[in-house]
């Protein structure tokens, strides 16, 4: 994302060198285990199973401006507590390049977790080649660039890749101009190139499973949600209005009832939020509120509580500067109510100025987290994550960087935050 930044060229010019010290990784331990630290690469639990914990939540951030070097940290979500326990990069660190340059995106499936960097290896070559894969212990498998298919550099219309999905042995990747297949057990094999995608949006792909077979879908700039068939790769195309900004699946009946919502920008004064089931629109919502739509990228976050009667979506302002999360509460199959939930800095850091990157909410809590920056010259120290216990603004939680304990964790630029929960389908 932030080489989208600098190639608009609206960021400002840097003028320090940045420094990323010695600062040590803090070691952590979980009930009945034992903290271990293993370098700057990894400061996981020693024998811990990451993805056997359903409670688990994962922070993957891209890291410093100019050497982007993104890591992943973790916050165990188990019981009951108002409090959770954090540990700051579980992998990687802004001293190390092990996670490549500008982590995006995270999947996780057999039992294993997959991340995609936007640069890959421009960081530092023979770490991170754009596909990272970690084991249930946070230790690498591997790490690759399918084909040699993938840049090392920024390239805005070519093949860079952002985002990510798994099913099988077949890895999905969004990238700048479409959506490629990349194969498990053959990572030398250039990826496949899926036919009837164009202009794809920067932003996550939502897979849904329905009958048994597992559908990804895939949102475009040009007005159009693209449904794939994961187990025959056939395109399916619905038509909408405006930039599909934003895309979420959503499972309810213990995940027998699974369907996507799609916020799409039709103006600066208008949204358009769309459940879909299938190929069919189930039904459709104006959202009236101030909009960027010449704007995409940054997207929305768009994520999706489907805990009460009635589903409730979040999103944040789509601005260069975005500061403000919203809600949208559905009442019916016809009307929903917009508010503000919730503004920049209340209650957490007052130098928190940005809200970045995609929100997240716990289906079991309504737990709504979100990542923050203080400014494009300070991110390295004022940065974090803000937890709405229960989606209440009030009752408020934060993990940042200057925090000392469990309460650590060091978000340069947060790209995402996810549920081992939201994976299981």
């Amino acid at each position: 994302m932030k080489h989208l930044f600098r190639k608009i060229g609206w960021l400002f010019t840097l003028s320090v060198i940045l420094f990323t010290g010695c600062q040590q990784d803090e070691e952590f331990s979980l009930p009945g285990e034992n903290g271990v630290n293993t370098g700057n690469l990894k400061s996981a639990v020693a024998g811990y199973d990451y993805l056997a914990n359903t409670n688990g939540v994962f922070v993957l951030s891209e890291g410093n401006m100019t050497t982007e070097n993104g890591t992943l940290s973790y916050i165990d979500a188990s019981g009951s507590s108002s409090t959770y326990p954090s540990q700051n990069w579980v992998y990687g660190s802004p001293a190390s390049g092990a996670m490549g340059n500008v982590s995006q995106d995270l999947f996780i499936a057999n039992n294993k977790m997959y991340i995609v960097s936007q640069n890959g290896d421009s960081f530092k070559p023979g770490e991170t080649t754009h596909i990272l894969r970690l084991n249930n212990e946070l230790t690498k498998i591997d790490s690759f660039n399918p084909g040699n298919y993938f840049p090392t550099s920024w390239s805005g219309s070519g093949s860079t890749p952002t985002h990510l999905a798994v099913n099988g042995n077949s890895i999905y990747i969004r990238t700048n101009s479409g959506v490629v297949i990349a194969n498990e057990t053959t990572t030398s094999t250039t990826p496949t190139s899926i036919s009837g995608i164009t202009k794809p949006s920067r932003i996550r792909m939502a897979m849904v499973k329905n009958n048994g077979v597992k559908y990804l879908y895939v949102g475009s700039e040009q007005g159009t949600v693209y449904r794939i068939n994961t187990s025959t790769n056939a395109v399916s195309s619905i038509s909408v209005s405006g930039k599909v900004a934003g895309l979420v699946a959503v499972r309810r009946n213990s995940n027998a009832d699974q369907y996507i919502y799609a916020l799409s920008i039709v103006s600066n004064s208008q949204a358009i939020l769309y459940k879909i089931s299938g190929t069919t629109i189930d039904a459709s919502y104006t959202i009236n509120s101030s909009f960027n739509s010449g704007l995409l990228i940054p997207s929305v976050g768009l994520s999706c509580y489907a805990g009460g009667t009635q589903d409730v979506i979040y999103f944040r302002s789509n601005g260069w500067n975005p500061t403000q999360i919203f809600k949208y509460a559905i009442t019916s199959t016809t009307a929903g109510t917009l508010s503000t939930l919730y503004t920049v800095p209340g209650g957490i850091d007052p130098n928190a100025q940005i809200i970045y990157g995609d929100l997240a909410v716990d289906q079991r809590t309504g737990d709504v987290y979100f990542g923050y920056v203080g400014n494009w010259g300070v991110y390295a120290t004022v940065n974090g994550v803000g937890r709405l216990r229960g989606g209440n603004p009030s009752s408020i939680q934060e993990y940042k960087a200057s925090a000392t304990g469990t309460s650590q964790i060091d978000t340069r630029f947060t790209a995402g935050i996810y549920f081992t929960r939201e994976f299981d389908m």
